[in-house]
């Protein structure tokens, strides 16, 4: 497994690939984003891989297993969902409904489960995003 984050500075980004240790140092990755010089960190181990990005509160999570992508809900039926919350994710804003944003908690207890399990946490709310 490998982890690949960017690092947004002086109007540039870059993206750096290090080898997956153990967990510790994946969450540190997630610890320290805060949608301005970090905003996405990824773990991918062949095909599969799990996304997280923002940060501060406010997180959007991804998971692809064999070319399929799930969305992280946030399971919040009271939401609208014409209204959008933007991000910073690479030095850009980016929108995303509200119902994909995620707190770091749920962030955190989903890259446990994939980095033991490889696969979905079953208990939380997943959309298979269409290509």
């Amino acid at each position: 497994m490998k982890i690949i984050f960017d690092r947004h500075q002086n109007n540039t980004n870059k993206i750096e690939t290090i080898p997956f240790k153990n967990f510790r140092d994946f969450e540190n990755y997630i610890i320290r984003l805060d949608q301005s010089e970090f905003s996405e960190v990824i773990l991918k181990e062949n095909n599969n891989e799990l996304k997280i990005c923002g940060g501060r509160y406010n997180f959007i999570v991804s998971i692809t297993i064999d070319s399929e992508t799930f969305d992280l809900t946030n399971n919040n039926t009271q939401i609208d969902l014409h209204e959008q919350i933007s991000l910073m994710i690479k030095g850009q804003p980016v929108s995303f409904p509200p119902n994909l944003i995620v707190t770091f908690e749920k962030a955190l207890l989903v890259s446990k489960y994939f980095c033991l399990h490889k696969q979905l946490e079953s208990s939380l709310k997943w959309v298979k995003r269409l290509t």
